[in-house]
This record gives structure tokens, C-alpha cells and sequence, in this order.
């Protein structure tokens, strides 16, 4: 959040924390964390009207820590693509580096308002 705090704010989008729950023991590198997870923060909030508010949340069950990322207002069905060629690499470059340490980005589907990104617990 530190990373893209910035540009999170010049979009007018807030990010509250939900309650976590502990533990949620995740050990990834924090370069890892800034390339992994800076592209899922900035394609939800670009896709998000101005004042719209996204809630964090934490959660760990089965050995996997999930994020949720879930707006209060609609997300514009254009984010919800993983084109390449359209929307830039963003989004297949946090797939790509989450799946190699056995984790996973779900964009929901045009009724959904929360994306998922999951990672093993320990990872």
C-alpha cells in the first residue's frame, strides 16, 4: 500500500483494512510483494470512479493466506480483462510471479466486486 498510496489517492480511491485475521504467516520477498502486488492495486483502482472505497482483507484457512480486494462501487468490465496486447502486462506479470510460488490472482466476473490474490502459507 506504501508503493501505490500515491497514485491510489490522485484516483481518489481509499483503501481500508478489514479486521485481520492472525496468524497469516507469508514470507515473500518485499521486491516480490511490490511486483507482484502494485499492478493488482493499480488496475482495481483504476477501474473504480472517483470517492470509491476498496477493503483489504487477510484471511488464512488450508494452509493458504488470501487477500481480498473488494470495491464498494462497480468495477469497469474492461479491468477484468487479461489481455496482454490491450491492458499492458500488468496483470499477467502478477499471475506469472504469484504462480511461481504457488499462488493465484482471480479477477471476478462483470457481477462480482472482489479480486483474490492467495499464496501459501510459509511461502
Amino acid at each position: 500500500l506504501v508503493v501505490v498510496r500515491g497514485s491510489l489517492r490522485q484516483r481518489g480511491v481509499t483503501v481500508e483494512l478489514a479486521a485481520r485475521q492472525y496468524p497469516a504467516p507469508v514470507r515473500v520477498d518485499s521486491g516480490f510483494a511490490v511486483r507482484a502486488l502494485s499492478p493488482v492495486f493499480t488496475s482495481l483502482c483504476s477501474a473504480l470512479p472517483k470517492g470509491a472505497t476498496v477493503t483489504l482483507g487477510v484471511f488464512s484457512s488450508d494452509d493458504i493466506v488470501s487477500l481480498t480486494l473488494t470495491a464498494d462501487q462497480p468495477i469497469a468490465a474492461d479491468a477484468l480483462r487479461d489481455d496482454r496486447r490491450a491492458t499492458g502486462l500488468g496483470l499477467w506479470v502478477s499471475r506469472q510471479l504469484l504462480a511461481g510460488v504457488g499462488g493465484t490472482l482471480e479477477t471476478p466476473d462483470a457481477s462480482a466486486q472482489t479480486w483474490t490474490v492467495t499464496l501459501p502459507e510459509g511461502a
